[in-house]
């Protein structure tokens, strides 16, 4: 049983994967710095792996179930109510269902911080208005925090999971590279004739040690079509659970990653990673974390001035040739690969010094 004088702070962020990922860098900052409270993350089950944070309590809410509906948000902050007594609410998605439990919170007398998510500055960019970068989402969330007056470094560290087993399925070979090539949205995925011809040129150049990731159904039966496509190719699908999928990813060398969660969720896994842009654009608040906004493939928006027309990928290509990844070939992400200096494609046969 809680105790009745127990101070709470509840965090709300319940999707999309990628943005409940990038709480994690402020949840154990907010834990560091306030060891006067007791921190709960609500959001769904299947993310709860994602904010699996020492000193983090997760509240899982069943939108689908349970906490349905209007009646269903009220039974979840009752629900919330006999696990903690909340004083300060963070809401980080700022969508009608979460304001609608801030609102309860709010009639309890409970103050609630909501997310200023920068929309008219994010209209600016991709109107072309303007090319300022607009501020990352993880200082957005440290941000909305601090308004809420609590203690929080404004510039979050950089954050690894600790994953203290991590998953091999490489046998020792090496390197073992991963490529997350999907997508939410049909503007951030580059086209299949390209993504095969990179598959094929990675296994030339670095060995049958290749990983493709991907989440639902349809993802695993393209992956499984590309691993027959494409000999020295592994799928690592829906059948392996999220904790473990970044489990295998701490195990990679690199991930090659479309702009999604793949990419947040290997990179908090400590994974050096090489993004690929189309219509959506780092510029946004999404870089890439721990440095790798440094290994972004993509067309210059000096050379194609109709990116980003887009913040998320929803939508259709307004000029209907999608040139923005068309034209973005396999060559310029290995190009990025080599920039990375971090792993060395395999001798050549004529190389390679034959030893008993």
């Amino acid at each position: 049983m809680r105790s009745t004088e127990e101070r709470s702070v509840l965090v709300i962020r319940s999707s999309a994967m990628g943005d409940v990922a990038l709480t994690a860098p402020l949840l154990s900052s907010l834990v560091a710095n306030n060891p006067d409270k007791k921190i709960f993350m609500l959001t769904r089950p299947r993310f709860s792996p994602l904010v699996d944070i020492p000193g983090v309590t997760i509240i899982n809410a069943f939108y689908d179930g349970r906490h349905k509906g209007l009646a269903g948000l009220i039974r979840l902050k009752n629900d919330i109510g006999r696990r903690a007594r909340i004083d300060t609410v963070i809401d980080l998605h700022g969508v009608l269902r979460s304001r609608i439990i801030g609102a309860l919170y709010r009639m309890s007398g409970v103050p609630v911080t909501v997310i200023d998510k920068g929309r008219k500055e994010r209209r600016a960019l991709i109107s072309g208005r303007s090319e300022a970068e607009l501020m990352h989402i993880t200082q957005r969330y440290a941000v909305t925090v601090a308004r809420a007056g609590l203690k929080i470094d404004v510039d979050l560290p950089a954050f690894q999971y600790n994953i203290p087993d991590s998953v091999s399925l490489f046998d020792g070979r090496r390197p073992a590279i991963g490529v997350a090539p999907f997508a939410a949205h049909k503007l951030k995925v580059w086209p299949e004739r390209h993504l095969v011809s990179l598959l094929n040129r990675l296994v030339a150049l670095y060995g049958p040690n290749i990983m493709l990731f991907g989440g639902g159904k349809s993802e695993t039966e393209s992956m499984i079509r590309l691993e027959k496509m494409v000999p020295g190719v592994t799928a690592c699908g829906a059948e392996k659970g999220l904790k473990e999928q970044i489990s295998i990813m701490s195990a990679l060398d690199l991930m090659i990653t479309m702009d999604s969660a793949n990419m947040h969720i290997a990179a908090l896994a400590g994974i050096p990673v090489v993004s690929i842009w189309g219509a959506t654009d780092a510029r946004a608040g999404y870089k890439p974390l721990n440095s790798n906004y440094r290994y972004i493939a993509e067309i210059s928006p000096d050379i194609l001035s109709c990116r980003p027309c887009t913040i998320f990928g929803r939508g259709d290509c307004h000029r209907g040739d999608f040139a923005c990844m068309e034209q973005l070939t396999p060559q310029m992400v290995l190009s990025m690969v080599e920039a990375t200096g971090l792993i060395k494609p395999k001798e050549s046969p004529q190389d390679t010094e034959v030893t008993d």
